[in-house]
């Protein structure tokens, strides 16, 4: 019964190390991206005309909400199921792949009336750009959760942080 007792504590003051360094991880990750952001944000507001910029925020409004969508509670139950995570991967391929093209091919045939919501055609190729980029976006989902399943935290926060860099500079880049 003491050898169980103490191999438990062991056990428990590793879990509970893993979780204080993947809070610190994530949230530094986190902070480190809110300045990066803002910065971003404020680079473009100086280099687009207030136009350019409107349209940009209008489409990136509409990427967050199709990203609510995207989630679809595959890495949640990827994360919940950690020790038969294997075992899922296919499934939740093929499901976050299928979600993925049928809410780019939902957001391709809205372009128009979104476009036309807001009276900017300009719009159209803005928003063409994030319903291609959607199956990517939802494919991706699976490996984080099963970085995060394995509570691989500060690899976690390492390729967020490199994956939102990434995007920051293109949106930069092709402003």
């Amino acid at each position: 019964g003491g050898d169980g007792g103490s191999g438990g504590g062991k056990k428990g003051g590793g879990l509970r190390k893993k979780t204080t360094a993947g809070l610190l991880y994530m949230l530094s990750q986190t902070v480190l991206m809110r300045f990066v952001s803002l910065g971003a944000q404020i680079l473009l507001a100086w280099i687009l005309i207030p136009d350019d910029f409107a349209l940009y925020g209008i489409a990136m409004t509409i990427g967050q909400i199709v990203g609510i969508v995207r989630q679809a509670g595959v890495r949640d139950i990827l994360i919940h199921r950690q020790h038969r995570a294997k075992k899922w991967t296919n499934a939740a391929f093929w499901m976050t792949l299928t979600t993925g093209l049928v809410l780019g091919a939902m957001l391709a045939a809205a372009t128009p009336a979104l476009a036309g919501f807001f009276k900017r055609p300009e719009l159209i190729p803005l928003i063409l750009v994030l319903a291609v980029a959607s199956p990517f976006q939802c494919i991706a989902q699976i490996g984080l959760a099963l970085i995060q399943a394995k509570m691989r935290f500060k690899l976690l926060a390492t390729v967020e942080l490199g994956n939102n860099l990434v995007l920051t500079a293109l949106k930069i880049v092709f402003a």
